[in-house]
């Protein structure tokens, strides 16, 4: 005669399934933001998605504006990522202090756009 298993506990940060592949991603997308950066000259994205990415938004643009398309070195495509990268990062920071200074608990898009206009020096709207 079986016996009825018992049922095994949850205990956080310890699974008793396998992880999925979408939860693998995330946990490896999760550690690598937590990492530090070994060295100053590594990127976030990587640097082929940022070019393919550019590339569409360029190609994109010649079309609408009836240019030709537009060549570029691809020193100038990596100091555009780390200039973008810099900036993001820097704009996520001040929309969680933003956010924290408010009592929140999550950034809102509102956060976001406040720290962007700060950043950018452009005078900020009294609501009321």
């Amino acid at each position: 005669m079986k016996t009825k298993a018992t049922p095994t506990r949850y205990i956080p940060g310890k699974s008793s399934r396998p992880l999925t592949h979408p939860e693998r991603r995330a946990r490896d997308i999760l550690r690598d933001i937590k990492k530090p950066k070994m060295d100053a000259d590594s990127v976030i994205a990587r640097r082929q998605f940022f070019q393919g990415m550019v590339r569409e938004m360029v190609t994109d643009y010649c079309r609408t504006t009836g240019r030709d398309i537009f060549r570029y070195q691809a020193s100038a495509l990596v100091l555009t990522q780390e200039a973008l990268e810099g900036f993001v990062l820097e704009l996520l920071t001040m929309a969680e202090d933003i956010c924290k200074r408010d009592g929140g608990d999550e950034v809102t898009k509102h956060d976001i756009h406040l720290a962007h206009r700060m950043i950018l020096g452009s005078p900020v709207k009294k609501s009321g």
